[in-house]
């Protein structure tokens, strides 16, 4: 790896896209007769530490039923009205989210997976940026996305759904409708593959009902943040909270390739809002969570197995944490004060 890549690598933490999926009733007029339920669709993201831009374009929602048979929803410029939404992740982040469809049809009855169409064309419709040089941008390179883009097989029901003789016909009857929210972490998904020239994407998203989730929120004391006094309104320190699932978890580095590795649920950058350092933890499962917090968020790659202890001699392979809180997630609620003090 070239001096330029090492330090660009370890310039990346997390990204977490989330997608909302909604359907909610059959809208207006008699319900009995309704077979249908809105669908609409939201993007959300937590900032990339050192990136200046991460741009990804959006062509398209695809649901597929139980039968086999596939609705693809178009994604448009809400502007210029073209194929495609190219969205900028960096612009996203502390709840913020952008609406790719609004209150489309959704007929009734079971789902077995959805799916964003991407189009990761470079360098116009998708493509990776840095502060230390935004005027040369890197190509995403992601080889599952040409078979099956950003795939989640996830089952789910929309209205009241009868199960006739194994037909799955919609009764036609009442309103019902499913949430759920896609989590896409970029810390998880995207590896420097030593080439110097483009970085790859290996998508690694989660699912979560909407209505089941909640968040959790909280400061870090500066003293625990290196350089802290130095860091500007709404820059990223370089420091990361990590969430695990469950009580009393020893925290981990993230490591993909092991299935037996304790990788983080989702992590969340700690970052200055011009009166402390703040993180939020969003999208969550309610239940008992272990939130663990760690500087050294740029070390982390998920091809590699980090040290975590601070033992090793190469600090660049170091994912060591300062401290760690229980956290208990309740649905529809944010949790708040789940903070990191300096420890005497």
């Amino acid at each position: 790896m070239n001096k330029r890549s090492s330090i660009l690598i370890n310039s990346i933490v997390c990204t977490g896209i989330a997608l909302l999926l909604t359907a909610c009733g059959g809208g207006g007029g008699d319900s009995s007769s309704a077979t249908t339920a809105p669908l609409s669709v939201a993007i959300t993201d937590a900032p990339v530490d050192g990136a200046s831009e991460v741009v990804i374009t959006v062509t398209g929602v695809t649901v597929q039923a139980g039968n086999g048979n596939r609705t693809t929803y178009p994604v448009n410029d809400p502007l210029t009205g073209a194929p495609g939404r190219a969205i900028d992740l960096l612009a996203l982040g502390g709840g913020k989210q952008i609406v790719l469809l609004d209150n489309v049809p959704l007929e009734y009855g079971h789902y077995s997976w959805i799916r964003l169409e991407v189009d990761l064309s470079y360098p116009d419709k998708a493509y990776i940026a840095f502060e230390s040089n935004p005027d040369a941008p890197y190509e995403l390179r992601c080889s599952s996305c040409a078979q099956s883009d950003l795939k989640l097989n996830r089952s789910f029901t929309v209205g009241e759904v009868c199960d006739t003789n194994g037909s799955d016909e919609p009764c036609g009857t009442g309103e019902a409708g499913v949430a759920f929210t896609i989590d896409f972490d970029l810390r998880k998904s995207i590896t420097d593959p030593q080439s110097g020239d483009h970085y790859k994407l290996r998508p690694t998203l989660r699912i979560v009902e909407t209505e089941l989730a909640g968040n959790f929120t909280g400061m870090v004391d500066s003293n625990l943040i290196p350089g802290s006094s130095t860091i500007s309104d709404d820059k990223n320190t370089g420091c990361s909270v990590y969430t695990f699932a469950g009580s009393g978890v020893v925290p981990d580095d993230i490591y993909l390739d092991d299935a037996g590795h304790t990788n983080p649920v989702t992590t969340a950058d700690v970052k200055w809002n011009g009166t402390e350092f703040t993180y939020t933890a969003a999208f969550l499962v309610a239940g008992e969570y272990t939130a663990a917090l760690t500087c050294d968020a740029g070390n982390d790659k998920p091809e590699i197995n980090d040290d975590n202890d601070g033992s090793d001699a190469d600090p660049n392979n170091d994912v060591v944490f300062l401290d760690q809180q229980k956290v208990t997630v309740a649905i529809g609620v944010t949790t708040e004060n789940v903070n990191f003090s300096q420890v005497p």
